[in-house]
């Protein structure tokens, strides 16, 4: 049973210990905005007691990896750490005007990073190192490295969207 086709786009089950939950959107914007609230929720309430945070640990492994459908890209990208100088391969997520990072596409419910983009400017590093780009944020500059040029510009075009 879908609603305009795409059952990944407009259902969300949210397993909970006595009972699965499934949420129905008309549409990908409407799941999209379902979505944004349940993370807030989530994330409210992972903070405010050990009982609810315990009930709503089962909601990272849902309602985060449903994002891929509507992320406007992801896949990996090398990111050099802010203390150790080294490259490191990571998993990223555009979705949200935020660009997530993790360890892995497997581990995609722990959240190793999360970059805001409104108000950062992206600046091309070609010159140093080739494929390199940085995200300028007022706290920080993060240092990601793509595969190729075609993914470099890809990448580009995405965070310059979102922004």
């Amino acid at each position: 049973m879908s609603i305009d086709g795409d059952p990944k786009a407009s259902f969300l089950d949210i397993p909970t210990p006595g009972r699965v939950y499934r949420l129905q959107a008309a549409n990908r914007e409407e799941m999209a905005l379902w979505l944004v609230l349940l993370r807030k929720i989530r994330d409210f309430y992972r903070y405010q007691s050990n009982e609810m945070a315990q009930r709503m640990q089962s909601w990272s492994a849902v309602v985060l990896p449903s994002a891929f459908s509507l992320a406007k890209r992801e896949g990996p990208l090398w990111k050099r750490g802010y203390y150790n100088r080294t490259w490191k391969e990571r998993y990223f997520i555009l979705s949200d005007g935020h660009l997530s990072y993790f360890d892995s596409r497997e581990s995609t419910n722990q959240r190793k990073g999360r970059i805001t983009l409104a108000g950062s400017h992206v600046v091309t590093m070609a010159d140093e190192e080739p494929f390199v780009f940085s995200i300028v944020t007022s706290g920080r500059s993060f240092i990601l490295r793509a595969a190729s040029q075609t993914d470099l510009e890809e990448w580009l075009a995405e965070i310059d969207k979102e922004k």
